[in-house]
């Protein structure tokens, strides 16, 4: 890990479970005095897509049991072992919408917190197709599947609480000229 010059003085699993580890790091501060950082170690690491319909992008509204509420977001999860982001991101689209997609371009990745070490992949699916028919969910904590234009879902991120999950994708897919973000009214 680059500590940016701070030496690692020691480091040390502190909890450990199925799902994530918590790591200790002790390092030596610029002034010289000993500090403890701690860093939660996730080992897989995700995939979220960006995908539209008929110029509208594709989100799911999900119930995280951790943060007690739930969110609209960019489909994506995480990725199995031997599996690239683009596989996955295209795996959890379909899983988790219905959806199919018939290409994905790989943009950039991000870390979504400076306590999490799994780096988050944003895969773009531009134009997808929804599922013919009745279309039963696999995935047991998505309560819906929306289609909401890109100046909506900016307008969701200034006024609602936003992951960061569902932010950085959507500003990475801006950021390539993907979609366009017409000024929000506030």
């Amino acid at each position: 890990m680059d500590t940016d010059g701070w030496p690692i003085l020691d480091s040390a699993i502190e909890h450990e479970n199925p799902y994530f580890s918590v790591e200790r790091l002790n390092v030596r501060l610029p002034t010289g005095r000993p500090n403890d950082y701690y860093r939660i170690r996730i080992e897989s690491e995700g995939a979220i897509a960006v995908g539209t319909h008929d110029g509208r992008l594709v989100l799911v509204e999900l119930y995280r049991p951790r943060l007690g509420a739930s969110f609209v977001e960019f489909p994506g999860g995480g990725i199995d072992e031997g599996e690239d982001p683009k596989t996955a991101a295209v795996r959890e689209f379909t899983e988790e919408t219905g959806y199919e997609a018939d290409g994905a371009e790989y943009l950039d990745s991000f870390y979504h917190s400076p306590w999490n070490s799994a780096e988050q992949h944003v895969v773009w699916l531009g134009e997808t197709e929804p599922p013919e028919g009745e279309w039963e969910e696999s995935e047991s904590e998505v309560r819906s599947v929306i289609e909401v234009s890109p100046s909506e879902v900016f307008e969701r991120i200034l006024t609602e609480p936003t992951p960061s999950w569902s932010v950085s994708p959507l500003v990475l897919a801006w950021r390539e000229g993907l979609i366009d973000l017409d000024e929000p009214q506030r």
